[in-house]
């Protein structure tokens, strides 16, 4: 026959018998007066009442001389206490329970928390219409069973402004986010009914704050007890897994895991196939397995995200400002970066197309490899940073590493910023030079080529072979004073035939006897000495570097000349007069042989090893004679 039996169970909010309320908190272990051995409840005794003359004060539970309460078959202990506006009230005490079967649910009228022991030594507490058991913590890990021969701890949080409650045993959380059985704005009492056998009592602690010296452990490894996360936060961090595993808690989507995450929760991915369409709308980490969804990804503005494990995902869409890392290998079919949001790889990346507005940086030994196009649109601004790893733009042909920045679109429009240095150190031996647009170049010909050894010292250059123009875009329109600073391999050859003056600051060429050649008001000017009378100029060799620096100034246009580090001309009138107000493009021809180019440097700060180049940036040219100064 099935028989209901009242067994020992803990109430807490419910009404207790009928001591006067209390106003304020307790903590007593019973070792004190008034908790003499012998003393009984029937009248009350330091706020607690009895039901009967059985529940009392003894000393035989433990090694004496310490005491605790023993409550009898068929007995009620109660405390009540009056605490009201505290938000937070920890009820701890230690209990040698009887165990027992189900407990009478007539008695949950009037409480927010009811518990009791089942025959199997596991916690049993009433939510959602029945009874929960408590048989492992609150990450998954079986607890122990509680005993009747010893004493158990156990810890009750409740949160009154959330109404809910978490419970410890033995300083493990079993139990979290658990509502209040019915709605209560201040705590009531303590009340433990025992049924069935004898329960021993003590150490009841019930404050505002939780026992340091009781809850001791950090279940999960935050550096931070769990008491003192349950006072701080209101629950404990989890993992929130997604997949086929063994973690707890698992969801079947990674949506659903996402929506049950919270700040300093971690969230895993077991390895798998998923199809779904994903927002990461907080900032968190996806912990360490590889997993292929054949759906989007969205991660809101200004989140920051870390993904420590491969990972392969239709489409990827980062927010503005928002921080992403990619620790190992990702694949995409679109990457979509919003302006001012930062994206690191730390491994191998795959992606169809890429729309950057933000910046792109990798780390290690990582490559980026993009199928189709990289691109920027109108008035964008990326960034991008392969010091440590590759670009691979394969449709373009682009192999490149170093750092380096976008503007406007991919292609010949790009524009560079200014200062503009480039040695071609970043990109592969081959690489065409017309693929280079958002560095700003764009080249005539597909043989304009990036060759290794072919540079100052055997470095990297560019090489243009006869017939071909090569030029980079920069965007300087407030500068006033601009130097340019490169090294070039000329070939020799007569003047240019026909130019439109009205389009240049600064026309030269090399001439047949190997001396560089300047538009001077309408005349070739021949650069064969310097200014400063150390003098004649060595003629530009054709199997070796020169190097050349020009000074354009905006306010007076004009220019001046530097060959091999010194000056051969200053105050050059601009072939375009004042009609052109701000520095556009470099722009080199190879007419009738193969040029090469290397090291060119695009500054508005003067370039080292000039003789007297800060003179023509402070004067426009160079001091002579005696001069007197009067303020």
């Amino acid at each position: 026959m099935n028989r209901l039996r009242i067994i020992g169970a803990v109430l807490i909010g419910a009404l207790g018998l009928l001591a006067p309320a209390r106003a304020g908190f307790i903590d007593h272990n019973f070792d004190a007066d008034p908790f003499t051995n012998g003393a009984t409840f029937v009248t009350a005794v330091g706020q607690w009442q009895a039901s009967d003359a059985g529940v009392m004060v003894v000393n035989t539970k433990y090694v004496s001389p310490s005491n605790s309460v023993l409550i009898p078959t068929r007995s009620v202990l109660t405390n009540t206490v009056a605490v009201t506006n505290a938000g937070v009230v920890w009820t701890d005490f230690r209990i040698t329970p009887f165990l027992g079967e189900v407990y009478d649910l007539s008695a949950t009228s009037g409480v927010s928390v009811l518990q009791y022991f089942g025959l199997d030594g596991y916690l049993m507490v009433w939510t959602n219409g029945g009874w929960l058991t408590c048989s492992n913590d609150v990450w998954g890990q079986p607890v122990s069973k509680v005993s009747t021969s010893a004493f158990a701890d156990i810890s009750v949080y409740q949160n009154f402004p959330s109404q809910t409650v978490a419970i410890l045993v033995n300083d493990r959380v079993v139990v979290q986010d658990l509502p209040f059985l019915n709605p209560f704005n201040d705590y009531g009492s303590f009340r433990y009914n025992e049924a069935d056998g004898d329960a021993w009592l003590d150490d009841v602690r019930i404050q505002a704050t939780y026992d340091p010296a009781r809850l001791t452990h950090d279940r999960n490894g935050d550096t931070m007890a769990d008491g003192n996360e349950l006072q701080t936060y209101g629950y404990v961090a989890r993992i929130q897994y997604v997949g086929s595993g063994s973690g707890y808690p698992c969801y079947g989507t990674i949506q659903a895991a996402l929506n049950a995450w919270r700040a300093r929760d971690a969230l895993y991915v077991y390895a798998g196939q998923y199809a779904e369409n994903v927002t990461v709308s907080s900032s968190m980490t996806f912990g360490r397995q590889a997993f292929t969804n054949s759906g989007s990804l969205t991660i809101g503005a200004g989140m920051n995200v870390v993904f420590q494990g491969a990972t392969v995902w239709s489409n990827i869409t980062i927010g503005a400002n928002a921080q992403v890392a990619f620790d190992q290998a990702m694949t995409c079919s679109n990457l979509s970066v919003s302006a001012n949001a930062a994206v690191t790889f730390g491994g191998s990346v795959n992606v169809g197309s890429a729309t950057v507005l933000g910046s792109v940086q990798v780390s290690g030994a990582s490559t980026v490899t993009v199928a189709t196009v990289l691109s920027v649109p109108t008035n964008g601004t990326g960034h991008l940073d392969f010091s440590g790893g590759r670009l691979l733009v394969t449709s373009a042909g682009v192999d490149m590493t170093g750092t380096f920045s976008i503007t406007n679109t991919w292609g010949t429009q790009a524009t560079a910023g200014l200062d503009f240095i480039d040695d071609f150190e970043l990109y592969a031996d081959g690489t065409q030079m017309a693929n280079l647009g958002f560095r700003g170049w764009g080249a005539s010909s597909t043989g304009i080529l990036v060759r290794d050894g072919q540079g100052v010292a055997n470095s990297t250059a560019a090489l243009m072979p006869a017939n071909a123009t090569l030029s980079n875009r920069v965007a300087a329109a407030s500068t006033a004073k601009v130097w340019t600073d490169y090294y070039i391999r000329p070939s020799w050859g007569e003047a240019p035939f026909a130019f439109d003056t009205n389009r240049y600051t600064f026309l030269s060429y090399v001439g047949p006897d190997g001396y560089l050649n300047v538009w001077n008001a309408g005349n070739w000017a021949v650069c064969s000495n310097y200014l400063d009378g150390s003098g004649p100029v060595d003629p530009l060799a054709t199997g070796s570097y020169t190097r050349v620096s020009v000074f354009l100034n905006y306010e007076s246009y004009r220019a001046s000349v530097f060959v091999g580090g010194k000056l051969v001309l200053q105050q050059v009138p601009f072939p375009a007069g004042g009609a052109i107000t701000n520095y556009n493009s470099f722009q080199g021809d190879s007419l009738d042989g193969n040029l090469a180019l290397d090291n060119i440097r695009i500054t508005t700060g003067v370039p080292s090893g000039l003789s007297r180049a800060q003179e023509i940036q402070l004067y426009d040219g160079l001091m002579s004679g005696s001069v007197f100064k009067i303020r």
